[in-house]
Order: C-alpha cells, then sequence, then structure tokens
C-alpha cells in the first residue's frame, strides 16, 4: 500500500517573494526532488522536445501575464520559492500549471489521464459542520511530495488575507484551501471544458479562494476572473455549501440538491458546453463512465443519512472513491476532510487514504513557525 506515515508541514508568515524564499529554503530537499520527479515524468516523457515542451507550457502561453495582473504577489512567491530552493523559475511556475500541463499534453498527443478526483460536501445541521471532503487523484509519482502549508494571516494595509491551510505538493501554491473565516475548497478537474491560454491557472485561483471570507465572496471572486482551465470548485463555509463549475467559457453555479453534493469530472449544469478540442475524443465513454460511477456512489452515501468526519474518511478510503484498484489506472494521492466552522479544523491523509492515516491540523489565526515540520 503506497503513501508515507508523516506527512510534512510547511509554517510560511509573510507575503510575496518572502513567503516563497521561505517555503523554498524550508522545504528544499523536497522541492528539489519534485522538481527532478517532474522533469523525469513529464518533460522527459513530453510529446516534444523538453525545452519546446517547457517553453510552450511557460513562455507560449499567457498564464504568467495572467497571474501578474490578478494575483502579482504570487507571482512573487514563485520566484521565491525557485530562489529559496535552488531551481529554475521556470520549472516552478510550470510545475504549478497542472491542470494545465494536461490540457497542453492532450492537445499535443491525446494520450488520456488517470488522475481525477472526487469531492464531497454536506450542509451544517443543528451543531454538526458543514463539511467538504475530496481526495486528490494524481500520478503514483508525486506519492511522497504532499505538504501542508501554514500560511500566517497578512495585513499589508490595502490587503487583508486570512490564515490558511492548503494541502499542497513541495514547489506548488496550493491544491486546496481551508482559511481561518471556516470557507473551504474542493476541486475537480473538467478538462472536457473550454480551456484558455490567457486565463488565470487553478494553483493561483485556490490561493485567492484562501483569501476569501464566505461561500458567497468566492462565488463571486470565481465569477470574475479568467478560467484556464475546466475546474470544479466545491466551497463550504461555516453556513452553506456551494458548488461552481469554471472554464474558459465562464462560470456556473450548481444547485445545492437536498443538503449534500458531490461532484467528479464531468459538468453538472444542464447544459455543459462541448469538448474544446476535438482530439479530446479519446476520453469517450469510458471515462465519462468512470466519472459517473464514483459519482453515483458518493451522491448515494450522502443521500443515506448525515455524515461525520469518521464517515468521509472512510468513504474517501474505499473504492471507487480511492482509486487504484484492479485496472483503475488512477491514484489516490491524499483524502482529506476540512470541518468549516468558526474552528476550522482539517484532517487530511499521509498519503494514500486510510482510515487510520489521517493527521489533524487547526488553522492557527496567530503567528506561524517558518521551519519545516513532520507530524
Amino acid at each position: 500500500m503506497s503513501g508515507s506515515d508523516r506527512l510534512a508541514v510547511v509554517a510560511l508568515e509573510g507575503s510575496g517573494r518572502a513567503r516563497g524564499e521561505m517555503y523554498g529554503a524550508a522545504a528544499r530537499d523536497l522541492i528539489r526532488e519534485a522538481a527532478s520527479r517532474w522533469r523525469a515524468h513529464v518533460l522527459d516523457k513530453a510529446p516534444t522536445s523538453a525545452a519546446g515542451y517547457l517553453a510552450a507550457l511557460v513562455q507560449d502561453t499567457a498564464y504568467r501575464a495572467a497571474v501578474t495582473r490578478y494575483a502579482p504577489d504570487l507571482i512573487d512567491e514563485i520566484s521565491g520559492i525557485a530562489y529559496g530552493a535552488g531551481v529554475d523559475e521556470d520549472t516552478i511556475f510550470a510545475i504549478n500549471l497542472l491542470d494545465e500541463e494536461w490540457t497542453l499534453r492532450e492537445r499535443l498527443s491525446s494520450s488520456g489521464a488517470g488522475h481525477h478526483c472526487t469531492s464531497l460536501g454536506q450542509a451544517s445541521a443543528g451543531p454538526a459542520p458543514v463539511l467538504v471532503a475530496q481526495n486528490l487523484d494524481l500520478d503514483a509519482w508525486m506519492d511522497g511530495l504532499q505538504v501542508v502549508l501554514e500560511l500566517a494571516p497578512v495585513d499589508d494595509g490595502d490587503e487583508q488575507q486570512p490564515a490558511a491551510l492548503v494541502p499542497s505538493l513541495a514547489g506548488m501554491i496550493g491544491t486546496m484551501s481551508l482559511n481561518a473565516h471556516g470557507l473551504g475548497v474542493a476541486l475537480n478537474t473538467m478538462a472536457q471544458l473550454p480551456s484558455a491560454a490567457d486565463g488565470l491557472p487553478v494553483a493561483f485561483v485556490v490561493r485567492l479562494l484562501a483569501r476569501q471570507r464566505d461561500v458567497t465572496s468566492a462565488e463571486a471572486l470565481l465569477r470574475a476572473l479568467p478560467h484556464a482551465s475546466g475546474q470544479n470548485y466545491l466551497l463550504g463555509d461555516p453556513n452553506e455549501v456551494l458548488d461552481v463549475e469554471c472554464s474558459g467559457a465562464g462560470a456556473v453555479s450548481i444547485t445545492l440538491e437536498a443538503s449534500a453534493i458531490a461532484h467528479t469530472n464531468h459538468p453538472l449544469r444542464d447544459h455543459p458546453r462541448p469538448f474544446d478540442d476535438p482530439r479530446a475524443d479519446f476520453r469517450g465513454r469510458d471515462f465519462t463512465t468512470k466519472s459517473e460511477e464514483r459519482l453515483h456512489h458518493a451522491a448515494q452515501a450522502l443521500s443515506h443519512r448525515r455524515l461525520g468526519v469518521d464517515d468521509l474518511k472512510h468513504l474517501l478510503s474505499q473504492p471507487p472513491i480511492r482509486r487504484g484498484d484492479g485496472e483503475d489506472p488512477g491514484h489516490s494521492l491524499f483524502g482529506l476532510v476540512m470541518e468549516c466552522s468558526s474552528s476550522p479544523v482539517l484532517h487530511m491523509s499521509a498519503g494514500e487514504p486510510r482510515v487510520d492515516n489521517f493527521t489533524t491540523h487547526h488553522v492557527n489565526s496567530g503567528a506561524q513557525r517558518s521551519t519545516l515540520l513532520h507530524g
């Protein structure tokens, strides 16, 4: 069984380049390992030359310009990570283009991908908090690179950023988030929706969402931003749950049925837009069937009764929600359950989700330590 018994936690202060340098220095060895694996499994297996593929992803798109416009401190953070870890800046930026790299690869080679996720949201009931849960399904070569970023609050006058816990992979600025306001963010790839080479990449959207106060402000942000990739964002705060499907064509909010929602890798909107690239036909019915199977399983579990934290851990630990059994090419890299309350709590597995390997993390709104920890 894959996965580690230890989960790296990186506590960060400040913002912009200073925060990035702190991240790069504190997690230097892990980030260098991530960069080495990324080159071996992504660049060296690219459908073009490695140099040409990196240029096509980083230089020949307007992703960097979009980040500079909508999140300038995060482009500075990328520079800081690269400097602190001693890794080429283009490589660090490219590592943060997780979904966008899949889009490029699929357009150039029409090769499918087995890394897709299941997310769930459950409204509050009496004293029971809103819960948001997800398995992050990625390639097995990423195992061991899992981290939790503990972001200290920022108050620079013009902008206040709450403390946040940001599950991620070494070198990335974030994959999901839970902040001190109790706003939790989970997400799912929807590669069949339109992409945009001048949109804001997913990792940077996640970090901007981590600054929002509630579901309402998060929804407004998702509607205002240009999106680089088809992506579903499942949002929860202490009062409600909301689901927003985003793509290069805009954002559509999904009505919550009853008190819970599940989402996988196909649109739930009434009139889904078609593939933006005809070469994406390789996904075909098999892809849709697997996504629908996971959605049905998750929705059925949510419909039977209200699930607690331990129930959700169990659900994330079992097929088909947990990927990788039998002929399933996917791999569940980690699972998480977020308690979206006035005292937010993140439960995250150390590697492939099992009921016994989740660790508990509380959002600390005070000062953070700038060291790499293992818990």
